[in-house]
């Protein structure tokens, strides 16, 4: 069959741009042959032991490592214990200082970010600026149910006055460890360890694919256009910087219309309606581990609250609108604002304070303003959405009293 000579066209632009591409890829890739070696990525940086009394960040670790871009060098420092802080963290706080705990996974933890740019550093400056007397510690731990162990066994040696936990929608959810690695103890507020191996939950539970529904209808030349656009997308954002924001969120193994309900990337499953019984039982264990956390926290005294993370496809209408053309979805399926509904009613049903930030950074992205998560479809938050978090943890706070005004 002769093809038409618009398709002809196509075909050939597609072809021309591709071959383009590589020569373009394999001249960057000739001109870095001879640069330094890498810098150690996060990876390097993190590793879980339940015994280890900072949390899942190896400790002592003092050099540059892996930023945003491929050789941007970014400084990273943890101390004895494993927290991501300047200086040593003593047992005991200072007189008049309160302590709070930042709690949370690769968002909080700031991965390929500065010291002083992540949102405990800049939560940290900013409350002191403002007078008071704080200082804010990074522990990282890969989810909720890891992290409500480590309150329970390591955090009371450093007397903690605050716990903030962040909570980043998609894998806290899916690789909830409540029910896996960990096990809820009989005694209110307290979790078993049975296995130390599940840092991220039972990997024996598989992921399975959403129904037919969650797509479109096919077409072959729609899917293809997409398909070869983005990857050619992809290709220059990773070698030459181009087309950064301009690729779709990643999405880990999935495919066109065969997209699996959970990964630690896009997560679509709990976006998918209705949700699957999996997804029923990854909400029931994390309000069972955030019920645990309040309960053990309120016993100690200690004020509790949540910060959700949302993901960028959330946020960003455009990011959203490219996630459905390379996977062929049916957005009349998905509902973005899904997971954030269960999660505050679960906290107000709790008596947990929780903060969504999810409308206002929506509404910064729809003004046009500058981007608030890093480049090549990372779903991690940038320098400016760490500032963003940070601005909004400050806010919720009730001002200091100014004693020399009475």
């Amino acid at each position: 069959m002769r093809l038409s000579d618009r398709t002809a066209n196509v075909l050939l632009l597609l072809i021309s741009l591709s071959v383009c591409a590589l020569l373009l890829i394999l001249a960057t890739r000739w001109l870095r042959s001879g640069s330094d070696a890498a810098l150690n990525d996060y990876g390097a940086l993190i590793s879980f032991d339940p015994t280890r009394t900072g949390g899942h960040l190896l400790p002592n670790v003092q050099q540059a490592v892996q930023g945003a871009s491929t050789g941007q060098a970014v400084n990273w420092r943890t101390d004895a214990h494993g927290f991501r802080i300047d200086g040593e963290l003593s047992l005991l706080p200072a007189v008049g200082v309160r302590r709070i705990f930042l709690l949370g996974d690769s968002f909080v933890d700031g991965m390929r970010t500065d010291q002083r740019l992540t949102i405990g550093a800049l939560l940290e400056d900013a409350l002191r600026a403002r007078g008071e007397a704080v200082e804010v510690v990074i522990s990282g731990h890969n989810n909720p149910a890891n992290a409500w162990y480590w309150l329970q066994t390591h955090s009371p040696q450093f007397k903690p006055t605050e716990v903030i936990l962040g909570l980043t929608l998609g894998n806290d959810l899916f690789a909830q460890n409540l029910h896996a690695g960990m096990q809820p103890d009989a005694r209110a507020g307290r979790v078993r360890l049975v296995d130390a191996g599940m840092l991220d939950g039972d990997l024996r539970r598989m992921p399975a694919y959403l129904p037919a529904s969650a797509y479109r209808a096919p077409s072959w030349w729609r899917d293809q256009w997409y398909a070869q656009t983005f990857a050619l997308r992809g290709a220059l954002a990773e070698q030459l910087g181009w087309f950064a924001d301009s690729i779709p969120p990643f999405a880990g193994a999935s495919k066109p219309r065969k997209v699996w309900d959970r990964d630690i990337y896009a997560s679509l499953g709990l976006f998918h309606v209705p949700i699957n019984g999996f997804a029923e039982f990854s909400y029931a264990s994390n309000r069972e581990t955030l019920n645990g956390i309040a309960t053990l926290l309120r016993e100690r005294g200690i004020a509790f609250s949540v910060v959700i993370f949302p993901v960028r496809h959330q946020v960003s209408p455009l990011d959203w609108q490219r996630l459905v053309d390379v996977l062929a979805l049916n957005p009349t399926r998905f509902d973005l604002d899904a997971p954030n509904r269960r999660l505050l009613a679960d906290c107000a049903s709790l008596k947990i304070s929780c903060l969504d930030p999810t409308v206002a950074m929506r509404a910064h992205m729809r003004a046009g303003l500058e981007p608030l998560y890093r480049p090549r479809g990372d779903m991690h938050f940038n320098e400016a959405g760490n500032r963003f978090i940070a601005r909004m943890l400050v806010a919720r706070r009730p001002a200091p009293i100014d004693a020399s005004a009475k």
